[in-house]
């Protein structure tokens, strides 16, 4: 059978395959609805519709039609101060990109070593704006387990994956996002000082901790992938803290810390020219 049976057709493309390069008539709309919600990045995670109008080169009017199309499909949502930002709805579109996505693909042999061993849920985070986001997992196989697919976030300072994440952010990113936090959750603002304290530690060990942080009677261990002089994610393992021992804790913490530094000596690797 053909393989392009099915495939709508173009004049003058007999394959039906969109050009690649080329700009396509009278697509311009659509094509600003996707420069906009292109304009997010990890490093500039909010943006105002004046920014983003400016940056794309259309009127405001026309920049708040894009941005509302952008909600109606749960991409983009309101935040503080009139800025706005991507959901983790975009994750779906991101997990079409994990093959060829480095980390992913390096880690993912690491991760199932430590499952193996430890028979506990494991999960590749990153950070995104001001959460942690689970890019890959892989679950424990015993009935009773942490269940924490791809695409799931937590906040940044919650759980031993959201106080390792924010542990190595630069000063001024740590500052923005403990800030945006305690403006709109006042529990988090009041124990605030004590997690600040709790951070350089964690930077210079290299892993975290938590016990019933995000869910009750769970406990988890974080440790961080280096890239060079950047951590661009953290392996975890988490479960229910019944069954983990001091003795299995020690275990976790110690088989994430072969695992990532397995992983950063492969990045090192594939860097090198």
């Amino acid at each position: 059978m053909p393989d392009d049976v099915g495939r709508a057709r173009v004049p003058g493309n007999p394959s039906g395959r969109p050009p690649a390069g080329r700009q396509i008539r009278g697509a311009e709309s659509p094509r600003k609805v996707l420069q906009v919600l292109l304009r997010f990045t990890q490093d500039r995670p909010h943006a105002t519709i004046s920014e983003l109008a400016s940056e794309i080169g259309v009127p405001l009017s026309t920049c708040y039609r894009y941005v509302a199309l952008l909600r109606e499909v749960g991409l983009l949502e309101e935040g503080e101060r009139a800025t706005y930002h991507v959901t983790p709805q975009i994750m779906h579109v991101a997990r079409a990109a994990q093959v060829s996505n480095d980390l992913t693909r390096i880690a993912r042999q690491f991760m199932q070593e430590v499952a193996a061993a430890v028979n506990e849920t494991v999960m590749l985070m990153q950070a995104y704006g001001g959460s942690a986001v689970c890019i890959e997992s892989i679950e424990s196989t015993r009935p009773v387990r942490f269940a924490f697919e791809s695409g799931h976030t937590l906040p940044l300072g919650d759980g031993a994956t959201g106080k390792l994440l924010l542990a190595y952010m630069s000063e001024q990113q740590r500052a923005a996002r403990l800030d945006e936090r305690a403006a709109t959750d006042p529990k988090f603002a009041r124990r605030r000082r004590a997690l600040e304290k709790d951070l350089p530690q964690i930077a210079e060990q290299g892993w975290a901790t938590s016990l019933a942080e995000v869910e009750e009677g769970v406990w988890a261990c974080s440790a961080a992938i280096r890239d060079g002089d950047s951590v661009p994610g953290a392996l975890t393992v988490a479960g229910p803290a019944f069954r983990i021992s001091e003795k299995t804790r020690a275990n976790v913490r110690d088989r994430l810390l072969q695992a990532t530094a397995g992983v950063s000596k492969m990045l090192a690797v594939y860097r090198e020219p």
